[in-house]
């Protein structure tokens, strides 16, 4: 079983700021941090359902690299 520490503000506060930013497409913003070179690894650290990852390796596929 989990136990959370959180407290009932800070809860809420998350809430809210999912709702206002956590839907957003960010591929783009992310893909012009992400350098275009051979043999390039990117780490996933899994906090998600991987979607934006195959999302940058597909932005990535589209370069010529």
């Amino acid at each position: 079983m989990i136990k959370f520490k959180e407290d009932k503000n800070s809860l809420l506060n998350r809430i809210n700021i999912h709702k206002q930013y956590g839907q957003k497409d960010i591929t783009k913003w992310i893909s012009s941090f992400v350098p275009r070179k051979k043999n390039l690894k990117i780490l996933d650290l899994a906090c998600g359902d991987g979607s934006q990852t195959l999302k940058i390796l597909n932005h990535l596929k589209l370069k010529k690299i």
